[in-house]
């Protein structure tokens, strides 16, 4: 099977949508000073990630939907294994975590952006054009 063909394995991976073989992200999530920060264009195809301006805050959605299922899970699971305790052990238990996992959550709802909105079709051929 051809390296990085698979596009949810690509998206995981936080690869470029074009040609799955660039990083989407200049440092590794867990780096808070720049766990943000992308290239302007992909450093294998030249691919332009931000494809206009303001085009990855329609990753807020993505965001919001990835906080409001981590609750519903983390709620789920504190039902299920404290036996349905009080309200401020819920709010102890999801606060932290969705805080701690928020830069992991704005990643993949940009990665989710370019992916779904991003226009780009996977060429896997595509090879950087010198200026």
């Amino acid at each position: 099977m051809p390296q990085n063909k698979n596009i949810v394995l690509s998206a995981l991976k936080c690869k470029c949508p074009q040609c799955r073989k660039g990083n989407l992200f200049l440092k590794p999530f867990y780096d808070l000073s720049g766990f943000s920060k992308m290239p302007e264009n992909c450093p294998v195809c030249g691919f332009k990630y931000e494809i206009e301006p303001g085009f990855y805050w329609g990753a807020m959605y993505f965001s919001y939907g990835f906080s409001v299922a981590m609750t519903l899970i983390l709620a789920f699971l504190t039902y299920e294994f404290l036996n349905n305790p009080a309200v401020w052990v819920y709010l102890i238990i999801s606060t932290p975590t969705i805080i701690l996992l928020s830069p992991v959550s704005l990643r993949y709802s940009r990665v989710l952006m370019i992916y779904f909105f991003g226009g780009a079709k996977y060429s896997p051929n595509t090879i950087r054009k010198q200026p």
